[in-house]
């Protein structure tokens, strides 16, 4: 190392008065133009990470937003999930979609019910255009989880403006319906004119049905699509669910010894049944599956815990009758035998066993 320095020492010693300041120059240039390259590279580096920064932060307000439409979101289609149903027969979809289009023809549509269902057939300011009569329609199984639903129309004689808004009016149904096809004609000396509407409703699986046998997870809900649960000899109260710690079921009083508190389900005779549920209960009682009546209880009952809190039970039945006949059980039938017993049902969910 002394050697070195030696020898620098002596090369430097060897130069000029002028030599030694260009050299001196060149070192200084030397080093200034490493420290603007890093400089620069520092530069560019914050820049990406600030761009980084801004892209994640528009992330955020992004998600945010998202979120924050989410429960709208959520509502609107809770209002057309209560338009559809996976077991209405022909006549039922027909018959709706028939109410639908009446409604919509009105000047002020009639206010739906909780089903979906108009709560008057015409409003009091009359039509907004003529519809003289409505023909059947044809349905096919479009695929698998929906069906489609084709009628065709005619609109007597109307003005384009009223047409134009009835048209928009269907798209916008709640009944899920899209304009296959559209012909309007007018005379040469008039500003009237009819036309032939085609349309398509899709009816998807919806919402469950009463009972439903194969229903995966199935909440009662606070609505007229929920299930029917009766007690005899107390009261029911449907719980509409204000929180995650409060969700939405259904709630039974017993006002008298011996009460029941239950589902009446449509399910098929020689198959067997895997039932589950989440449900809570103050004072004696069992959790149990019965005949129609309630008088024959089935093999498996099980007793309610007592402390109030929400319990997970499971029960296994099979159905007796001739195979493949329907039958309808209390599935499940709560048997309350105290006064005062409080029984809650947040979660049902019953399924066929498969070979």
């Amino acid at each position: 190392m002394n050697s070195l320095l030696q020898k620098l020492n002596s090369a430097w010693s060897g130069l000029s008065r002028r030599e030694q300041r260009l050299a001196t120059i060149v070192g200084a240039l030397i080093l200034l133009f490493m420290a603007v390259s890093m400089a620069r590279g520092a530069v560019d580096r914050i820049s990406d990470l600030n761009s980084t920064i801004r892209n994640l932060q528009q992330d955020i307000v992004n998600y945010h937003g998202q979120i924050a439409k989410k429960k709208s979101v959520e509502a609107q289609y809770e209002k057309v999930a209560k338009q559809h149903s996976s077991k209405w027969t022909e006549p039922e979809i027909r018959d709706r979609l028939r109410s639908e289009i009446y409604r919509l023809a009105q000047i002020e549509p009639p206010e739906l019910d909780e089903n979906g269902i108009p709560r008057t057939a015409t409003s009091e300011k009359g039509a907004l255009v003529g519809i003289p009569s409505l023909q059947p329609g044809t349905l096919d199984a479009a695929g698998d989880g929906y069906r489609q639903y084709h009628l065709s129309f005619h609109i007597g004689d109307c003005k384009l403006e009223p047409l134009i808004t009835f048209l928009e009016r269907l798209m916008a149904s709640p009944q899920s319906l899209s304009i296959d096809a559209l012909d309007i004609s007018r005379g040469d000396l008039n500003n009237m004119g009819v036309a032939k509407v085609d349309i398509t409703r899709t009816v998807v699986a919806g919402v469950q049905d009463e009972g439903a046998a194969a229903g995966a997870g199935a909440s009662p809900a606070a609505s007229e699509e929920s299930p029917r649960w009766t007690c005899d000899e107390g009261e029911v109260a449907i719980l509409p669910g204000e929180s995650e710690a409060k969700p939405r079921g259904y709630r039974a009083h017993a006002a008298k010894e011996g009460a029941q508190f239950y589902l009446l389900t449509p399910v098929t005779a020689g198959a067997t049944y895997d039932l589950t549920l989440d449900a809570g209960a103050s004072g004696k009682g069992q959790l149990a599956i019965t005949d129609e009546g309630g008088a024959t209880v089935f093999e498996g009952a099980e007793p309610l815990r007592t402390d109030g809190e929400t319990y997970r039970y499971q029960l296994q039945f099979s159905v007796p009758g001739k195979a493949g006949q329907e039958v309808k059980l209390r599935v499940p039938s709560f048997m309350l035998e105290s006064i005062d017993t409080t029984v809650t049902v947040y979660k049902l969910l019953l399924r066929e066993r498969t070979l």
